[in-house]
């Protein structure tokens, strides 16, 4: 927790206290134009890159340490799925851009959950994957524009007052 803790301190500063953060932000959003605007995009990606390959390496070894031996072929199977589904529904989106490191954070805090919550229910551990695909792609659905708009749209008419199907969508 400590190491979590202090690796978590140390991105918060990097990322938001820092140039590299907005400008890794900027190659998130449109990489080509960051390239265009100045921005070293190439050596910027590399660099994040090395980051997290170092940051990875220290996570094998915390999640490896109790175990007091190394399985290479089964030790941190399906990690990368968790990683990536902790930071969608951290709020990130899946095309890039802005991220939130303490959204991240909840994110494994709700993966966390579902684990135990498959332990205390009692249901076999076989299962806890499929609720995480349930709640990834109930994530990625959220963030799709096409559900952005039929929600806003939603919300729009429920705002004037008439939640009802518009005259010409009905089948007589």
């Amino acid at each position: 927790m400590i190491i979590a803790l202090v690796v978590f301190v140390a991105l918060t500063v990097l990322t938001r206290w820092t140039a590299f953060g907005m400008l890794l932000e900027s190659v998130g959003i449109n990489a080509e134009a960051s390239r265009l605007a100045g921005v070293p995009s190439r050596t910027l990606v590399w660099s994040t890159y090395i980051i997290c390959g170092i940051l990875a390496g220290l996570a094998g070894i915390v999640y490896g340490a109790p175990t007091m031996a190394a399985d290479a072929n089964n030790i941190g199977l399906m990690k990368e799925m968790d990683a990536i589904m902790c930071v969608v529904l951290g709020g990130t989106r899946m095309s890039g851009g802005k991220f939130y490191l303490s959204g991240t954070l909840v994110g494994a805090v709700i993966l966390t959950t579902i684990e135990r919550a498959v332990i205390v229910f009692h249901l076999p551990s076989q299962t806890a994957p499929l609720f995480k695909a349930i709640v990834v792609i109930a994530v990625v659905v959220a963030q799709s524009s096409r559900f952005r708009d039929w929600a806003q749209e939603r919300r729009m008419r429920r705002q004037a007052g008439s939640d009802s199907i518009p005259a010409e969508k009905v089948i007589v």
